[in-house]
């Protein structure tokens, strides 16, 4: 049901709410909603405490709280350092995890003490669930304590690992189980007694990752509020996250739709309004029944605690959008997005993988999209693959099309396809847990070896959480060798789990060299050929992307950005990081500047996107950017193409030349 104009939205007024996780696809304002819920709440219940959590890897919570001296008392900052919450669980944990491998394998201390001192590549997820899982068992254990904790999440495919991250360590939980199965069974069989400390460490997790499940279906004590804007990628995104959150049983009644154009803002103006119109006709029912607050975009990005306390008095009230949605409004063709300044970026066919990166939300699909469409028609032979590996997939929405784990061509030379790296980690589930099976069965005829075939069967569900990621990169290697004169446009996944990605290599190396000492060690006990060779082809394929990735002549990386303060301090960001890696940059590219000729507030939104395109420019002195103007979002093969020949300019043969 609606809620009326002039009272803000429940997530502010309910006091029995004691989570809010605030989700959607990059860029789209989820930081700014979380930190001015987090502020506002602070500040209307003084007796409250309020904690909130950034779990996206690229953190830009404190940039946006400003000074943080300012803040209410009750008001507490946690952005999460995976790498650190890895190396305190694990120094906590240490000796129960060491027993529990010593009593449920054949391995040694020395053989266990090897992976507790290994770093787990991809833990960003299993440390934002068990740092969430915490907080909930408080939650649960303190009902007098009026407590309320806000969640900055990662862009929606990340988040929705998140949430469904309860299965993931279930399964985690039931491997460590089946490890103690035996132990437990002689200790019943032999009347041992007593408190087993590891026994209480495996109830203590179980306990609260079912304190946090249960949290997340009490619509009366947590709700998801996915935050959007009227954009057609965006308006894809949200459909299919609020259908994920109904079928995880996620409560999900209100959302925020972000970047309004008010009336008033001259032709400009219109011609957005038009444009946000016609994009907001997409939306599914399952997003229109909730309820929707808009709020107006700004000339400034709201930072502080004064700016973000503000942000929820009302703009337009969900009744508001309602009516808005059900107006007729002039569709006029919006503009296509042209260059401002800058001059086109160079693209050399020769390299075989160019990565396009940036904050989510700035556009990194449609600028990835539309450079394969340059690099395919300057094409005289070989082919062009696009491909995407992030877990909420827009490559195919950009193009019109409908993609699988696939290549399908879009245009001659060019191809694209999406990745499900859940999907490819599972297909390797499936083979070990057949060989290890075949294995252990052959091993003693007619022996007894129920507990350790389900032990080292289970063994699998402990594998690093980013190795199915690091797979589906290995997949686009294999997609390179597998055809001569190919390049790979690569649209990554947001800027903090791009370097996460791009770290993930070098520590998988060290966890595939503690696997092999192993193998090798035992190789007299349990023989599995299969997983061995696909090991050795993983562990090929890591070496080839490292070996990639850290020559120019091979590899390239255009990053994307938009002129505000939070995307430029990102990509300032991500410039140091792939010069300390060895990836070259191959440009920047800074999206959706806004024009002159509208009203006051898109005027002030111009002046203030000056300043910040000038600060890009200073912080990648090595990159000189190009600027592209709002415009009609270039969404289908025609667009795209144009956008290319506008943005990119293709070297052959020693000539810079139009893609056209």
């Amino acid at each position: 049901m609606s809620r009326d104009a002039g009272r803000p939205p429940r997530f502010i007024e309910d006091d029995r709410l004691a989570m809010l996780l605030f989700g959607g696809k990059g860029g789209v304002g989820k930081t700014t909603s979380a930190c001015a819920a987090a502020v506002r709440l602070a500040m209307d219940r003084p007796q409250t405490s309020v904690t909130l959590i950034s779990t996206d890897p690229a953190h830009s919570t404190s940039d946006c709280l400003g000074d943080t001296d300012d803040l209410p008392e009750n008001l507490e900052l946690v952005e999460l350092d995976s790498a650190a919450e890895q190396a305190a669980f694990i120094s906590e944990h240490a000796d129960q995890l060491r027993e529990i491998a010593l009593r449920g394998t054949f391995f040694d201390e020395e053989d266990v003490d090897t992976f507790l001192e290994l770093a787990v590549p991809g833990a960003d997820e299993l440390m934002a669930f068990l740092t969430l899982a915490h907080h909930a068992e408080r939650i649960e254990n303190s009902p007098g304590e009026p407590r309320v904790v806000v969640v900055d999440t990662a862009p929606t495919g990340h988040t929705l690992r998140l949430l469904a991250m309860p299965d993931l360590v279930d399964r985690w939980l039931g491997a460590l189980d089946a490890l103690l199965a035996k132990h437990r069974f002689m200790a019943s069989a032999f009347g041992s007694t007593g408190v087993d400390e590891v026994e209480l460490f495996l109830a203590r997790v179980t306990g609260q990752a079912e304190c946090f499940g249960r949290l997340l279906r009490d619509g009366s004590r947590c709700q998801f509020v996915p935050v959007f804007t009227p954009e057609s990628l965006a308006v894809a995104e949200t459909n299919r996250l609020v259908t994920e959150l109904e079928r995880l049983g996620v409560a999900c009644d209100e959302a925020v739709l972000n970047r309004l154009v008010p009336s008033g803002e001259g032709d400009l103006g219109e011609a957005i309004r038009a444009a946000q119109h016609r994009q907001l006709s997409a939306l599914d029912d399952s997003v229109l029944c909730l309820d929707i607050w808009g709020l107006p975009v700004a000339p400034s990005e709201p930072v502080g605690r004064a700016a973000l306390a503000s942000l929820w008095d009302p703009g337009l009230a969900p009744g508001g959008i309602t009516a808005w949605l059900a107006s007729d409004v002039e569709h006029e063709p919006a503009e296509a997005p042209r260059v401002m300044q800058g001059r086109a970026l160079s693209l050399d066919p020769k390299r075989r993988l160019l990565l396009v990166a940036g904050k989510g939300g700035v556009g990194k699909t449609t600028v990835a999209c539309a450079a394969a469409m340059a690099l395919a028609a300057a094409r005289k032979k070989g082919d062009v693959l696009v491909v995407s590996t992030d877990p909420a997939h827009s490559v195919g929405d950009c193009y019109g099309v409908s993609l699988t784990g696939e290549p399908i061509e879009i245009v001659p030379r060019l191809r694209a396809m999406e990745i499900d790296a859940e999907a490819e980690f599972d297909r390797f589930r499936e083979q070990y847990e057949q060989e290890i099976d075949a294995a252990l069965g052959s091993l003693i005829e007619g022996g007894d070896l129920t507990f350790d075939r389900e032990a080292m069967s289970r063994l699998v569900d402990l594998a690093p959480p980013g190795i199915d990621e690091l797979m589906a990169l290995v997949r686009i290697i294999d997609e390179l060798d597998g055809v001569v004169g190919r390049t790979i446009v690569f649209d990554t996944a947001p800027t903090g789990h791009l370097l996460r990605l791009l770290e993930t290599p070098e520590l998988v190396e060290s966890w595939l060299a503690g696997v092999f000492k192993l193998m090798l060690k035992y190789e007299s006990v349990v023989r599995v050929p299969r997983l061995r060779d696909r090991l050795i082809e993983l562990s090929k394929g890591i070496k080839s992307v490292r070996t990639m990735l850290g020559t120019a002549k091979s590899s390239s990386l255009v990053a994307v950005s938009i002129p505000t303060r939070l995307a430029v301090e990102e990509l300032s960001d991500l410039a140091l990081a792939i010069r300390s890696m060895g990836v070259a940059l191959a440009g920047v590219v800074i999206n959706r500047c806004t024009p002159d000729g509208g009203g006051v507030i898109l005027s002030g939104q111009a002046e203030a996107e000056r300043h910040w395109i000038e600060v890009a420019r200073r912080a990648v002195p090595d990159a000189a950017p190009i600027c592209l103007t709002w415009g009609g979002e270039p969404v289908g093969i025609e667009r795209l193409g144009a956008l290319g020949r506008e943005l990119f300019a293709v070297h052959r043969g020693g000539l810079l030349s139009s893609a056209a």
